[in-house]
């Protein structure tokens, strides 16, 4: 493998690691607020969105 593909990998590697974390914390901040609405408010589940929110900062690097 010759020095340019290997920098185009590295690159890549890092963006789909930035581009994975990103999701993960909007995923992860919107169901932490869905969860916290949730536990007030009657009718909405809470704890189904806070563990997922959960999981979700747990996976972030």
């Amino acid at each position: 493998m010759n020095t340019c593909t290997q920098n185009f990998s590295q690159n890549f590697g890092d963006f789909a690691n930035d581009l994975k974390n990103t999701a993960l914390r909007v995923v992860g901040v919107a169901c932490a607020a869905i969860g916290a609405i949730g536990l007030m408010l009657p009718g909405i589940p809470g704890t189904p969105f806070l563990l997922v929110a959960a999981f979700c900062f747990s996976a972030i690097d």
